[in-house]
């Protein structure tokens, strides 16, 4: 439940790493206990982390993917996360 997620049911993330959290972050997105998305507010900023490359050409516009991933919806939403902070 987050505004990264926002109608996105599924997105493909490859060779990940996870992500130890410390001080003000937060995880947003986690699988079997580890953290693979993390955010915080840095001073004035926002800090967000992803244990992944997962927005990149072939993985946003489906051309390695097969439909029902929303990488391409989930970068809109990032786009518009990062904007709005």
């Amino acid at each position: 439940n987050h505004a990264l997620f926002a109608g996105v049911s599924k997105v493909f993330l490859k060779e990940v790493a996870p992500i130890t959290l410390e001080g003000p972050a937060k995880a947003i997105l986690t699988e079997n206990g580890q953290t693979l998305i993390a955010e915080a507010k840095y001073g004035k900023g926002y800090v967000l982390v992803i244990g992944d490359p997962w927005l990149y050409n072939e993985y946003i516009e489906h051309f390695y993917l097969p439909a029902d991933f929303e990488n391409g919806k989930a970068a809109r939403n990032l786009v518009n996360l990062l904007m709005s902070k």
